[in-house]
């Protein structure tokens, strides 16, 4: 994932250019836009881009009216309290629409902070990760870490930071849990043990995967965001 230069962003219509002219340098798949107004989509979508304009809004009748401009391919997303989360529940619902696949280099345009019309201001490219599994998540953060599978509470193989895979978590693993960046539990329920240690240890925290012990591989890098409930494959910026 790259920033460009702030000093290149002055307004919603140089932002606009320069959304258009970095996915033509770059051969993106899609420039994603997450909205409030629709403008920043209209605006994009002034300039004919070659890439497909996805645009990730929490209000039914933006993405109506946005559904009849030219080369934008609307999405309705759970509305989110900041950049970071509203970006990452875009990616992942333009992900389940096939609008873009694993491996596509994707523009981002977007305004900070969110949910304030106008302020477009920010241009981020980012190379879309894998998806392994998906669960419920509990907490918002993500996490990018080793895998371990741990069958025996006392495994003495892991280490602080490791991400804890397990079919079940109960007071044994309290130790590990202190150590581990994130947790991916079988079990399912928000009120399990594992749910409730996460809450605990501020760690994100993916449940309710029933075969996540064959999916993931001993020592494998993953990145767990918690908040769309999405484990990725390798090493995911997450937004």
């Amino acid at each position: 994932m790259y920033d460009w230069p702030s000093e290149r962003i002055q307004g919603k219509n140089s932002t606009a250019i320069d959304g258009n002219s970095i996915a033509g340098d770059l051969n993106a798949t899609a420039i994603l836009t997450p909205t409030q107004s629709g403008l920043t989509a209209r605006m994009i979508s002034k300039y004919r881009p070659k890439a497909l304009i996805v645009a990730a809004t929490p209000f039914p009748e933006v993405a109506r009216k946005l559904a009849l401009q030219w080369g934008i391919e609307p999405l309705v997303v759970q509305e989110s309290p900041g950049t970071d989360q509203l970006l990452s529940v875009a990616v992942t619902a333009a992900l389940d629409k096939n609008y873009i696949q694993t491996g596509d280099i994707v523009v981002i345009s977007a305004g900070v902070p969110v949910g304030k019309v106008g302020t477009t201001n920010m241009i981020k490219v980012q190379v879309v990760g894998g998806i392994l599994a998906k669960g419920t998540g509990i907490g918002r953060k993500s996490f990018m870490g080793t895998a371990r599978i741990v069958y025996l509470p006392e495994q003495d193989t892991f280490k602080k930071g490791d991400i804890l895979v397990s079919s079940f978590t109960d007071a044994r693993y309290v130790p590990l849990i202190a150590l581990a960046g994130a947790l991916i539990i079988q079990e399912a329920g928000v009120t399990s043990h594992a749910a409730i240690a996460a809450l605990e240890y501020g760690i994100p925290a993916i449940i309710g995967l029933p075969d996540i012990m064959t999916i993931i591989a001993e020592g494998q890098r993953i990145t767990v965001d918690a908040l769309a409930g999405v484990i990725y494959e390798g090493a995911v910026s997450i937004l």
